[in-house]
C-alpha cells in the first residue's frame, strides 16, 4: 500500500537527519558554552597560556554549525519527517477502520455494485489524502530550501558589504606651509609622504583607526593625530592642523 510505503520511507529517511541534527546542534551548544567559559579560564591562569581570542574562534565554529544544519535541514527535515509520519499513521489508521466498518455492513460476501462503488470511492479519497499529504511535505521542503538559500545569499552580501575597504579624505590645513613633504600613517603603519593641504587614504578596513601626520613647519617638527571611523566602502573627510 501507497501510505505504508510512505510511512517506512520517512521512518527510515528521518534516522539520519535526527543523528545529523542532534550532533550539529549539540556540538553548536557545547561550543557555546565553551566560549563562555575561555574568558574566565583565561583570567584565571596565572601563566596566560589561554589566550580570550579563542572565544571568538570557538564561538565562531558553534555559529558555523548551526549554519551547517540549516543550509542542509537537518534539523527542520527531522521535525517535519515527524509530523508526515505521524499524519499518514493517522489517516492509515483511520482507513483501516473505515474499511473494516465498510466490510461489515455488506450483508452478504458479495457487495453490491453500489457498495464496490463506494468502497471504491473511498479509496480514491484515500490514496489522494496520502498523495496530497506527501506533497505538502514536499512543496514546504522546497520553501524552506529556497528561503535558506535566499537568506545565504543577503547574508554573504551583506558580510561582504560590511567588509568593503573604506577611504579616508585628509585635509591638513597648513599642509602648504610644511618644509618639504608631510608624512601620514595610519595605525603606526607605514609612512607615506603628500605635499599640500590634502591627500586621500585608500584600501582600509572598516573600523576605527588612528591616523598621524607629521611635518615640519618653521623648523619645527609638529604633529597632528586622530582617531577615524572608516566606513565599509565609503569614504570620510578628516581635517586636521600641524602644532
Amino acid at each position: 500500500m501507497g501510505a505504508e510505503t510512505a510511512i517506512a520511507w520517512y521512518l527510515r529517511s528521518k534516522r539520519p537527519k535526527q543523528r545529523l541534527a542532534r550532533s550539529l546542534r549539540g556540538g553548536a551548544i557545547g561550543l557555546a558554552a565553551l566560549a563562555g567559559l575561555i574568558p574566565m579560564l583565561a583570567q584565571m591562569s596565572t601563566s596566560r597560556a589561554i589566550d580570550p581570542v579563542w572565544a571568538s574562534i570557538v564561538l565562531g565554529i558553534a555559529a558555523a554549525l548551526v549554519v551547517l544544519d540549516r543550509f542542509f535541514g537537518f534539523t527542520t527535515g527531522w521535525i517535519r519527517y515527524i509530523s508526515t509520519e505521524l499524519h499518514l499513521r493517522q489517516i492509515l489508521d483511520e482507513f483501516r477502520l473505515d474499511w473494516e466498518a465498510e466490510v461489515a455492513s455488506w450483508k452478504s460476501a458479495t457487495p453490491t455494485d453500489e457498495q464496490v462503488q463506494k468502497a471504491l470511492a473511498r479509496c480514491r479519497a484515500f490514496v489522494t489524502q496520502v498523495n496530497g499529504i506527501v506533497r505538502e511535505e514536499t512543496n514546504l521542503w522546497v520553501a524552506e530550501f529556497q528561503d535558506t538559500l535566499k537568506q545565504l545569499d543577503e547574508t554573504v552580501k551583506a558580510k561582504a558589504a560590511a567588509a568593503a575597504p573604506g577611504a579616508i579624505s585628509l585635509l591638513v590645513t597648513n599642509g602648504d606651509q610644511c618644509q618639504g613633504d608631510w608624512s601620514v600613517s595610519i595605525d603606526d603603519g607605514a609612512t607615506r609622504n603628500s605635499s599640500g593641504k590634502t591627500a586621500a587614504i585608500q584600501g582600509l578596513v572598516p573600523g576605527i583607526h588612528t591616523l598621524r601626520v607629521d611635518g615640519t613647519v618653521a623648523e619645527r617638527r609638529v604633529r597632528a593625530e586622530k582617531p577615524v571611523t572608516v566606513p565599509a566602502g565609503g569614504v570620510t573627510g578628516v581635517e586636521l592642523t600641524l602644532s
